[in-house]
């Protein structure tokens, strides 16, 4: 509670400041102030989430109730997960177009982005408590452990590991196709504006192989036990 009651007062003097200085900032630097409102507000969001999945584990429920009680407790989790991500993937890129643009005249700018990125990464982590409800009995690997995401993901059953792969090889297809589609975008772009963008078609041609061979490495046998034969 008293982190929401933090984020709240934190998102009311910021639209009074943002308000006050409005006309005196360019219209760049009122929609990077505009997405970083965006950020705190999903921010606030999880934080109501995570607000009721806490009153929610402390409930008690006959015993015919429970199962579809912490059903909608694990989707909360899940909804509060996705709010948190999107603060922040949002304040990042705030952050780098507002360094790149007003780190001298507006420094407010890409500041208030990262100590909203900051916030947003280590809400990000999760506790051990929420991932107990979605996967009951999950304790954390030892950081230092040289197997540490072997034993991270080991912690999860059959059925979950399965709609990871599955989630994880969709996203495989959607990145590949992403970086393609971008670097023939950037291509008409260069050539039809004259602004080259030559490093960066370049760092996405690498990128899509590192990707590409990368997943084949990780797909390739490394014993005879691996191919199902023995």
């Amino acid at each position: 509670m008293k982190m929401l009651l933090v984020y709240l007062t934190v998102a009311i003097y910021g639209v009074y400041k943002w308000i006050i200085n409005f006309n005196n900032l360019p219209d760049a630097a009122n929609v990077l102030m505009a997405v970083n409102f965006i950020s705190l507000v999903t921010l606030i969001i999880a934080e109501l989430h995570k607000r009721k999945i806490e009153i929610g584990l402390d409930r008690e429920l006959e015993f015919d109730q429970e199962d579809f009680h912490l059903f909608q407790l694990e989707r909360k989790a899940y909804a509060m997960t996705i709010y948190t991500e999107i603060a922040v993937c949002l304040s990042f890129i705030t952050m780098l177009v507002g360094f790149l643009l007003f780190r001298d005249d507006y420094p407010e700018v890409p500041f208030a982005s990262v100590v909203l990125l900051a916030v947003a990464f280590i809400k990000s982590v999760p506790s051990e408590k929420i991932l107990n409800l979605t996967n009951p009995g999950f304790t954390f690997p030892n950081p230092k452990s040289k197997n540490f995401n072997k034993e991270l993901l080991d912690q999860f059953d059959d059925g979950q590991k399965h709609l990871m792969f599955q989630g994880l090889y969709k996203l495989y297809q959607f990145t590949i196709w992403a970086l393609v589609l971008l670097s023939f975008g950037l291509m008409f772009y260069s050539a039809f504006t004259g602004n080259s963008q030559l490093v960066s078609i370049v760092c996405i041609g690498i990128l899509l192989m590192i990707i590409q061979v990368g997943f084949i490495i990780s797909t390739k046998p490394n014993n005879l036990k691996e191919t199902g034969d023995v």
